[in-house]
């Protein structure tokens, strides 16, 4: 297998524009859709579709930055964004958040979209969660007692 096909999809687009937002797809047709649909907003990007692949892929060019993270509606992709979402958090120190594709059916991706541009994004606004969860407030200890 080449280099090449190890590589993070979207990598040289993401150098090219250090101060945008990632926008993190769970296949490279999501992400393909969303370079159509979101690319003036984010820099799209991907894993290579290789199992596992987020634990071995090279972050660095994504390190730092915001961004949102947008699963497809498997289970799988579920699963291996939140995995990825703790590398690019902890490792990588980045903020963003998750949208929330639970309810798709399960083989849905962003290619799937039929709607608007607009649309997309009120849809995906509605299903926007911080990541991590804030921490509930601390408890006043004078308060308790």
């Amino acid at each position: 297998m080449s280099d090449e096909a190890q590589e993070l999809l979207g990598k040289y687009d993401l150098i090219a524009a250090p101060a945008k937002p990632f926008l993190f797809c769970g296949s490279e047709d999501s992400m393909d859709a969303a370079r159509r649909m979101l690319g003036a907003d984010y820099v799209p990007c991907a894993c290579p579709p290789l199992p596992g692949s987020w634990k071995w892929v090279d972050l660095r060019p994504i390190g730092k930055r915001d961004g949102l993270i947008f699963p497809d509606g498997d289970p799988d992709s579920w699963q291996d964004m939140n995995n990825l979402a703790k590398r690019l958090h902890v490792d990588l120190g980045c903020t963003f958040s998750i949208i929330d594709t639970t309810g798709e059916r399960e083989d849905w991706t962003l290619a799937d979209w039929a709607g608007s541009r607009d649309e997309l994004v009120q849809w995906a606004r509605t299903r926007k969660k911080v990541y991590p969860s804030p921490d509930p407030a601390p408890q006043d200890e004078a308060a308790q007692e």
